[in-house]
């Protein structure tokens, strides 16, 4: 969820140049298929915020973005968003901002876990085949990741658990959450959750992925690790006359 929030704050959109073409739609542009999904590819890998060659990676990812490149001023427009010391250490300082040095130092050890299991998350994503066309300008790309699942004893252990946290000082709360969090879902059983990038043509160079989609991915799958500490909704029975 930290990461999440983060990079829709950044407006961090993914336009892309096509290159060559390897299938034909009536009546639209030719679209490289190839193409959208080594998108999904890089998508992926850039929610792999722990990987030492992040800022590596975003550079790449911005190239195949722009497609040529020597169009420096459209290179610059992707990567003036992006922190310079990258995003896991952007999280690190934003969270622990105007915090005394004890605190600093027990917020950091959880984000630096959150880091490590957003990303661990991430690194269980692959790209299926079969991108389904939506319309002319709009595809969806199947991606299938495993989520974590509890079962509704942990769940209540969890819940009753961060019930008898004292929220007197808030940060303090936030980090014993946060271990917490952590803990539980260091336990969970592991499923595969099939979700979908949705890559939109906007003119006959531009392919844009809407990672701001919170209905697709990634930011659904993000969500899949706080919808494991949630119970499931309660089945109404049925009344028959």
């Amino acid at each position: 969820m930290l990461i999440k929030k983060l990079k829709s704050n950044l407006l961090f959109f993914c336009t892309f140049a096509m290159v060559c073409s390897l299938k034909t739609y009536a009546s639209t542009p030719r679209v490289d298929i190839v193409r959208m999904q080594q998108i999904a590819k890089n998508i992926i890998k850039m929610q792999i915020v722990d990987d030492l060659n992040y800022q590596k990676n975003y550079l790449e990812l911005v190239y195949s973005m722009v497609g040529n490149s020597t169009d420096q001023e459209k290179i610059q427009h992707f990567l003036n968003p992006f922190p310079k010391d990258g995003i896991a250490n952007h999280l690190r300082e934003i969270n622990s901002e105007g915090l005394n040095s004890k605190q600093r130092k027990d917020m950091l050890q959880v984000i630096d876990e959150e880091i490590k299991q957003s990303s661990d998350s991430f690194r269980t994503c692959r790209v299926l085949p079969g991108i389904r066309k939506i319309n002319q300008e709009h595809f969806s790309v199947p991606i299938v990741c495993m989520k974590p699942v509890l079962n509704s004893s942990q769940i209540r252990e969890f819940e009753d658990y961060i019930n008898k946290l004292s929220k007197t000082d808030s940060v303090q709360h936030k980090i014993e959450y946060l271990k917490a969090k952590q803990r539980f879902l260091k336990q969970a059983t592991l499923k595969p959750y099939q979700s979908d990038l949705q890559i939109y043509i906007e003119d006959k160079n531009t392919y844009r992925a809407a990672i701001d989609d919170d209905e697709n991915f990634p930011n659904i799958f993000i969500d899949q690790r706080d919808n494991a500490l949630i119970p499931p909704p309660k089945v109404q029975p049925i009344i028959s006359h």
